[in-house]
């Protein structure tokens, strides 16, 4: 893939990705096609499935204010000790995988924390917490 992936490529390549976390998970099948579409979906809504944007004659990671990096706006702060930054600002693939492993864990491990935690007052953690589920991306 080149630098500056086109749409194609991108939605192949999340395609793609959505398939191997599903497999690993061992996502019913039934839910697969719904997965992707989430995964899909993310990754507009963040970067409109960019991982770079041009600065000057340069590309770069695209970043945002808070600190989330690329394709699937993956947070720094929240996520370094599971990701490599780098690999998360330069590396599409990794990104990729790195969103989709967050896209289906995150909502698992806080619907258990919510039940735990927070079960009387029905709240939602404030601040995103990292899985202790999740692999980190190969």
């Amino acid at each position: 893939m080149s630098s500056s992936p086109n749409l194609l490529e991108v939605r192949t390549l999340l395609a793609g990705l959505s398939d191997q976390v599903a497999a690993k998970s061992k996502l019913a099948e039934q839910y697969k096609p719904l997965y992707r579409e989430i995964v899909f979906t993310a990754a507009w809504q963040e970067s409109c499935w960019r991982q770079f944007i041009k600065k000057g004659k340069s590309l770069t990671a695209l970043t945002s204010a808070t600190g989330d990096l690329g394709l699937m706006q993956v947070n720094r702060n929240t996520w370094r000790s599971l990701y490599d930054l780098k690999q998360l600002a330069g590396d599409i693939g990794y990104n990729s995988n790195a969103g989709g492993e967050i896209l289906f864990y995150y909502p698992a491990v806080t619907r258990s924390r919510k039940t735990k935690i927070n079960k009387r007052e029905g709240t939602w953690p404030a601040r995103p917490t990292q899985p202790t589920t999740a692999a980190p991306a190969s």
